[in-house]
């Protein structure tokens, strides 16, 4: 079955509406749908490079899986992904799912983002986003005001790091007195010696 396939199937897709299943269910159903329908064929799956590959049986890989892909490159191959890397650098069903998509798109990102392929069972998924998780009207107003304090947190260490910027170190120097020390400014104290002893 090729992307013909799906556009046929588009007719018959369920509206936006209905509910979505699970991303592992999701993952389940492609999987079955490239291997004919066979879940025999999708447990002798020999396509350790596709990044479904782990999830194909639903629940999270094992470490027999994973040791059995090893150091196989996860497509799309440009970035240079091992199976374990993808997995050691928190890896998931949703990052999994993009990375199909976008290999399905060529490596093309305005391609995942505009893809029509509806009937695709991934389709709802190809962004990295579960659409099961909307947040709720609270939810959203907990959400923004945590990005608030955190941009105004950044704001802040942002502006003390300009203090220790060279240019106001420079201004600091030129302002002390011989003998003082102004923490950052790299001025050694003048008793430093007598410290030591």
């Amino acid at each position: 079955m090729g992307n013909d396939d799906i556009d046929a199937q588009a007719n018959n897709a369920p509206s936006l509406a209905s509910v979505v299943p699970t991303p592992s269910k999701s993952i389940r159903a492609h999987c079955l749908w490239c291997c004919g329908n066979s879940a025999y064929e999708v447990s002798r799956c020999p396509a350790m490079s596709c990044s479904l590959w782990p999830y194909r049986f639903g629940p999270a890989p094992t470490a027999e899986m994973l040791e059995e892909a090893g150091d196989a490159l996860m497509h799309p191959v440009e970035d240079g992904t091992t199976v374990t890397e993808f997995q050691e650098k928190g890896g998931t069903r949703l990052k999994a799912i993009k990375r199909r998509c976008l290999d399905c798109s060529g490596g093309s990102k305005s391609e995942v983002r505009d893809c029509q392929h509806l009937a695709c069972d991934l389709h709802n998924f190809r962004l990295g986003k579960n659409p099961n998780r909307a947040l709720s009207p609270e939810q959203r107003e907990v959400a923004a005001a945590r990005l608030k304090a955190n941009v105004e947190r950044a704001q802040a260490a942002a502006s003390v790091d300009g203090q220790n910027s060279p240019t106001h170190v420079g201004k600091q120097r030129a302002h002390a007195t011989p003998g003082c020390s102004i923490p950052g400014s790299g001025a050694p104290p003048a008793n430093r010696d007598a410290r030591r002893r």
